[in-house]
């Protein structure tokens, strides 16, 4: 294996790589298997695993094993020979296991974080990526510690990823309604039509606050958003008409 370790140029992670190596015996796979189909089923459980959070609970670990994975991608790209490809896949599962072995462990830590996070992602929005890398960054950060954190940072990282969930769920609820207030305040809505503009902000601010009371609610939000969006497209119609009367 240690020719395999210098096609790495990542100096750090290599000597993470020659660390761990030592520490794990490498999957047995089966000589006769197909490369191909084992790194697919091996992706596979990366992904699986990545949906249960040991990428964040385990970060090391799991990061060693996706190295392992990608050397073995390269390799059978480059036509490398059936055993070097499962000799790494051999690595990135027993690295994967004990990723997962050291998540289970942490993950009774913090079940209020992870839970937190899960909404987050499952709120999602593409424009609070950088949000939700950093607050990962801190999360790895308390694992990579063992998962050492005061009640305090455990409570304030909990309240940011909520904070973050409850951010993607306006913008995703309301995003239809801000674009169009948006646009008809760079019109000079508020100058020309006061207070159909100010009606219309009203209402998505109502919308809003009903959200941010209750982030999983449904009948009553969508009643609200249903009035803000016809507000808004009012206030529009109002505002084009008074557009064209002045030319």
């Amino acid at each position: 294996m240690r020719k395999q370790f210098r096609t790495f140029t990542n100096i750090g992670m290599l000597g993470i790589l020659i660390g761990c190596a030592h520490e794990l015996t490498p999957v047995a796979i089966s000589p006769t298997a197909d490369p191909h189909e084992e790194i697919v089923l091996q992706e596979a459980f990366l992904e699986h695993s990545r949906k249960l959070q040991v990428d964040m609970l385990a970060p090391e670990r799991f990061d060693v094993s996706i190295s392992y994975l990608k050397r073995a991608q390269k390799g059978n790209r480059k036509g490398e020979s059936r055993e070097e490809i499962l000799d790494l896949l051999g690595y990135s599962k027993a690295h994967l296991y004990q990723a997962r072995k050291e998540a289970d462990t942490m993950r009774v830590r913090m079940p209020g974080i992870l839970k937190s996070r899960k909404a987050a992602l499952k709120a999602g929005s593409p424009c609070l990526q950088a949000e939700m890398k950093s607050l990962d960054q801190k999360l790895k950060g308390f694992t990579e510690a063992g998962g050492a954190m005061t009640p305090q940072e455990m409570t304030s990282l909990q309240k940011d990823y909520l904070n973050l969930e409850l951010t993607c769920i306006k913008n995703s609820r309301l995003i239809t309604v801000l674009k169009i207030l948006d646009e008809a305040r760079k019109e000079n809505a508020e100058r020309i039509i006061p207070q159909a503009y100010a009606k219309a902000i009203k209402k998505f601010n109502l919308a809003e606050k009903l959200i941010e009371k209750d982030r999983y609610g449904d009948v009553l939000i969508n009643n609200a958003i249903h009035d803000a969006s016809i507000s808004a497209k009012r206030m529009v119609f109002l505002l084009q008409s008074e557009q064209r009367s002045r030319i």
